[in-house]
């Protein structure tokens, strides 16, 4: 084998070995971000089935305040009817103490602000001196129904409406993370392809084996290309890990509804 031919085969194995070394990084590199991503991903979603538990638990309490409220008011309803039709004074006056303690003092907060009470018969203070919220007061009553007051309902199951959002939310962002995760598996298959070609263009002596080094250089570039165009994890860009704050994916929720008395 002459001088110009030993040149030549020693540049082909250093580009093609080149060609190897540079698909294994990548492929290493794509497969390690992969795992990244899918970290984020059992991350979120299980961040996010934990968020439909609890939202779940809070709606349904929403749901039992919601009652509740309804049937206090229905039952002084009753009370303040009966009182008004009532000829016996002293009845009137209990029926009324009955109708003022349901609603100033088991009512919730929200459920007394629908009804159009003043605020100051929550307190013991604003009720001292006074045996019952007064008639004037009470009468009107009569024309607020709760169960029909949407804003009423959208308060009472604000916190687990807020929950569920917040749970899609995360499992968006989980969702995200597995797209991410999945384009970087396609990274590592077209980074296999790159290093069988250039396994091939080894295995031949003559001027083929050139052809199969291109192609596979052509691929190489192709997989680095596409490599840099997925985010990579903690690099900023891409799904946003999963918090525990008031938003996963932006924006703050609202407040949790008032406690019931």
């Amino acid at each position: 084998m002459s001088e110009d031919s030993r040149k030549s085969f020693d540049v082909f194995e250093l580009i093609v070995a080149t060609l190897l070394g540079l698909g294994a990084v990548g492929g290493a590199w794509a497969s390690h971000q992969g795992d990244l991503w899918g970290g984020q991903q059992q991350e979120a979603y299980g961040e996010a089935s934990t968020q439909a538990t609890l939202a779940s638990a809070q709606y349904n309490h929403g749901v039992t305040r919601l009652m509740r409220d309804i049937a206090l008011d229905i039952e002084a309803k009753k009370l303040v009817v009966e009182g008004l039709y009532s000829k016996d004074a002293a009845t009137q006056e209990r029926l009324f103490v009955i109708a003022s303690y349901i609603y100033s003092q088991q009512m919730s907060d929200e459920g007394y602000r629908v009804i159009g009470l003043p605020p100051k018969y929550r307190t013991e203070a604003g009720r001292e001196g006074e045996k019952h919220i007064p008639l004037d007061l009470l009468a009107p009553t009569l024309t607020k129904e709760l169960a029909t007051d949407k804003t009423f309902v959208a308060a009472m199951l604000r916190e687990g409406n807020d929950g569920f959002a917040k749970s899609e939310r995360t499992f968006e962002v989980g969702r995200k993370a597995n797209e991410t995760g999945d384009q970087f598996g396609v990274v590592g298959v077209l980074f296999t392809v790159a290093l069988f070609l250039a396994g091939i263009a080894l295995v031949f002596k003559s001027i083929m084996r050139w052809g199969f080094a291109m192609i596979g250089f052509g691929a190489l570039v192709f997989s680095a290309v596409y490599l840099f165009k997925v985010p990579w994890a903690g690099s900023g860009g891409g799904a946003p890990a999963p918090t525990s704050g008031a938003s996963a994916a932006g924006g703050t929720a609202p407040p949790p509804a008032a406690p019931s008395k």
